[in-house]
């Protein structure tokens, strides 16, 4: 059976996405500043799940960071699980649908990650 939550190193995977989008723009310092301030459970796991909901975008960062605040689990939502997170009941009418929608989104998070790290 596939796992819902797929196994990263967020605690790595943050600061190099930050690396690879800000490394030399006058937002680095911004970013470091909000993700710093950010008090709540989880929060490697957060932290590059606001990059990836916001696609790196400075604005939207904001944004995403504001849901983590409100509610972390929304954030979370948004950034790992998409489509299926708005997909109710899905799960228990189509167990195999929601199964394989859950594969892609993680291959979408993979591709994202690569995509960002490449660059």
């Amino acid at each position: 059976m596939y796992s819902e939550h797929v196994q990263r190193n967020y605690a790595n995977l943050w600061p190099r996405v930050i690396s690879a989008r800000f490394g030399n723009s006058e937002h680095l310092e911004a970013v470091l500043a909000l993700f710093a301030s950010y008090d709540g459970p989880e929060p490697d796991r957060v932290k590059l799940g606001i990059l990836k909901a916001a696609d790196c975008d400075i604005q939207k960062i904001h944004k995403y960071f504001g849901m983590a605040k409100s509610d972390w689990r929304d954030l979370l939502c948004e950034a790992e699980y998409p489509r299926s997170a708005r997909r109710f009941g899905l799960k228990e009418r189509s167990p195999e649908k929601y199964q394989r929608l859950l594969a892609k989104e993680q291959e979408e998070y993979e591709s994202w990650l690569q995509r960002v790290l490449a660059t």
